[in-house]
C-alpha cells in the first residue's frame, strides 16, 4: 500500500471514530446525565 493511500485510510478512520465518539457521548449525556457526571467533550 502506498503512503498516500495509507494516510487517506487513517484520516478517514480517525474522522469516523471521532464522529461516532461524539454521537455516543451526546447520547450518554442526554440519557444518563442524571446518573453520573457526563463525559467531558473532546475540544479539538
Amino acid at each position: 500500500m502506498s503512503f498516500v493511500l495509507f494516510m487517506k485510510a487513517w484520516i478517514g478512520f480517525f474522522f469516523v471514530t471521532r464522529s461516532v465518539f461524539f454521537y455516543v457521548n451526546s447520547e450518554i449525556n442526554c440519557k444518563y446525565s442524571h446518573l453520573f457526571v457526563p463525559l467531558p467533550t473532546n475540544k479539538v
